[in-house]
């Protein structure tokens, strides 16, 4: 890949930036080495949790502050928009939200997804992923969860 995959001005920690460093200096797309071909992760710490034919489940390496729960969603083969998934993966992903709401007793949850540009996005690596976010209720003392999603637009 000649492009990089990371955008390593969304790294969050001086040892995240070192691993998108790495990451760039071999010219993979890290979702691909670590989720998509068979290999014991290289780069992410976590082991896939859940894996179909079509995603990968993994603890997310820096959750967000506050979650009770960050998981990453990685679709198993390199694309960049949603609209380039197989139909037989969204049901799969259907089935994946299934047991993940099982396997940890989900009542709530945030599922979001990250496609296209990671100047637009907030995001690290450019592979088409979702992230499932679980917080608490709001109670007294308790403040919202902070999520990137994009920049906002000046004057707005």
């Amino acid at each position: 890949m000649n492009k990089p995959q990371v955008n390593i001005a969304h790294a969050v920690t001086e040892d995240y930036r070192k691993t998108l460093e790495q990451i760039i200096r071999d010219g993979v797309c890290p979702f691909c080495v670590d989720f998509c071909q068979g290999n014991k992760p290289r780069y992410h710490p976590n082991p896939i949790i859940i894996e179909t034919d079509w995603w990968a489940v993994t603890k997310n390496m820096r959750p967000y502050p506050g979650s009770s729960l960050h998981l990453l969603l990685v679709y198993k083969k390199h694309v960049l928009y949603p609209w380039e998934i197989d139909q037989k993966a969204w049901d799969d992903l259907r089935n994946v939200m299934k047991k993940l709401a099982t396997d940890y007793s989900l009542t709530h949850g945030t599922l979001f997804q990250r496609f296209g540009d990671t100047e637009f996005t907030g995001a690290s690596v450019t592979h088409f992923h979702g992230q499932l976010i679980v917080g608490t209720s709001r109670n007294e003392g308790t403040d919202p969860l902070v999520v990137y999603c994009g920049y906002k637009v000046p004057g707005k």
